[in-house]
């Protein structure tokens, strides 16, 4: 499955979405792909992830995961269930205004970088999710579905 980042800002106001742009692997074609979800349907439910990692800058000033070093951004979501298909659309946005002033830091030291670090975070769990839920599916394939025939 190929899953493409979109970031945006508008109005102050930080978007991301993460998006199926294809299906198909190293191993699948598209249409293997294509069959074996819809075979075993996977969802990613906002409820059943974990919010929170946490973040530093590096040198160019570029909001990046950082598990040793990092401040931890949580995020309060509204549970959504996303059905993984090759229409999987999941999208987060955050205004500045909405960003509390005890969420800014010494690292992520004003509202644009606790922004930038939402939606970073936000991109990285959803795709985590997703790569869990294809090795759960992929784990499940074998050759039932292989058709035979035989003269007997």
């Amino acid at each position: 499955m190929k899953i493409e980042v979109f970031p945006d800002i508008k109005d102050d106001v930080f978007y991301r979405t993460v998006k199926c742009t294809g299906l198909g692997t190293n191993l699948y074609t598209a249409e293997e792909e294509r069959n074996y979800l819809e075979g075993y349907t996977e969802y990613i439910e906002f409820k059943n992830l974990t919010w929170s990692r946490k973040f530093n800058v590096d040198t160019d000033g570029n909001v990046i995961e950082d598990a040793t070093n990092g401040e931890t951004v949580t995020l309060e979501i509204i549970n959504r269930k996303i059905k993984l298909d090759e229409n999987f659309v999941a999208d987060f946005n955050i205004s500045m205004d909405n960003i509390k002033t005890s969420e800014i830091g010494t690292i992520l030291k004003n509202s644009t970088l606790v922004a930038q670090a939402k939606c970073l975070l936000f991109e990285l769990v959803i795709k985590d999710a997703i790569k869990v839920a294809l090795a759960d599916i992929r784990v499940k394939l074998n050759n039932f579905e292989t058709k035979t025939s035989e003269i007997l």
